[in-house]
């Protein structure tokens, strides 16, 4: 990584963190106090958070090269902002951004076009579209904290959260239904990757993930280095996944990524 570029890197980060409107993402994120959601202290960590997780994904990056050089980002939002910003700069990747249309989709948009303006550097934006409206390839699918998500899974999120009964759960939704849902979200992704390539997720959403990508032939290995999400407080870890000999490879040892920071 070249000193210049990953200056711009952080320059951008830090200005897009600085440009985003964190009271109205606080009342998007908690309908009670949410003015102060994002506190100095919470603010700090998404940074903190968002530097080393680009780390870990530039590390975990050089294990792969399958031409496609572009990244799927499912459920695209604050967390996601640093290695979004890291592909595009310092990598040079393209990215592919999804979310739920809304004003959260919206904020982070406006900042990012605000922070393109005053750093002359090109940044990708975030699109309220369905998965099925693109069809490029890419080699990289980062799904983190999606199938947990209480508004969008909420029956999924007690399963995986293993909240049922407790005082947290959402008893709410439709087991069956949303596992589904969470099923043909993740079959879209694997219809567009180009192996070997990487896939970010929660630890406790890689199991839907995992018995997918082996009906598919599609062995995961975890790389080294794990971090956890700046607001959920997930465990997020990068898996090196390959299909066919490249597959056979990986359980026999043969693929050995190098140690992530």
């Amino acid at each position: 990584m070249s000193s210049k570029l990953a200056e711009l890197f952080a320059a951008c980060y830090c200005t897009l963190l600085d440009e985003l409107d964190w009271t109205l993402l606080g009342r998007l994120y908690c309908y009670e106090g949410g003015e102060h959601f994002f506190d100095e202290e919470r603010r700090a960590r998404i940074l903190e958070v968002g530097l080393h997780s680009a780390g870990e994904l530039g590390e975990s990056l050089q294990h792969i090269d399958s031409g496609a050089r572009a990244s799927l980002y499912i459920g695209a939002s604050i967390a996601e902002l640093g290695p979004m910003l890291f592909e595009t700069l310092v990598s040079g990747r393209a990215v592919d951004a999804r979310n739920l249309p809304g004003a959260e989709t919206d904020e982070l948009n406006r900042a990012l076009a605000a922070t393109e303006e005053r750093t002359g550097a090109a940044l990708p934006r975030i699109l309220g579209e369905p998965l099925a409206s693109a069809t490029d390839a890419c080699d990289h699918v980062w799904l983190v904290s999606v199938l947990t998500d209480p508004t969008a899974f909420p029956a999924l999120h007690d399963e995986l959260y293993e909240r049922h009964g407790t005082a947290e759960a959402t008893g709410a939704g439709d087991l069956d239904l949303e596992r589904r849902r969470a099923e043909e979200l993740v079959r879209a992704a694997l219809d567009r990757a180009a192996a070997p390539f990487l896939w970010t997720s929660s630890t406790d959403e890689l199991g839907l993930v995992a018995a997918q990508c082996t009906s598919r032939g599609v062995g995961l290995e975890a790389l080294e280095g794990c971090w956890t999400s700046p607001i959920v407080r997930d465990d997020v870890r990068v898996h090196l996944a390959a299909r066919g000999e490249t597959r056979d490879a990986l359980g026999a040892g043969r693929i050995r990524p190098g140690k992530a920071r």
